[in-house]
């Protein structure tokens, strides 16, 4: 059972190296389940492929598209209202 984990844990990171992911490996770099990842392509929220039918997510797109989602500090906000007013 332990060397099982262990080849899935190998699988996971050598799938890290690759320019695109299968869901599999999307929802493990994602951190999110294969029904949230479904939910996000057909509500075209999230970048994907569609390669013969299977869904494909290339990883810089990923990380772009969490970027995306950055919540600033408020410290940040401030500077930048500092800045504005002058």
């Amino acid at each position: 059972m332990e060397e099982i984990e262990l080849l899935k844990q190998i699988n996971n990171k050598l799938s890290y190296n690759k320019d695109f992911l299968t869901l599999q490996e999307a929802c493990s770099y994602l951190g999110m389940s294969k029904s949230k990842i479904y939910k996000l392509t057909s509500n075209r929220v999230i970048p994907h492929y569609k390669v013969e039918n299977k869904l494909m997510f290339n990883k810089k797109e990923l990380n772009d598209w969490i970027k995306d989602y950055k919540v600033m500090a408020e410290k940040t906000i401030e500077e930048i209202a500092m800045e504005k007013l002058g």
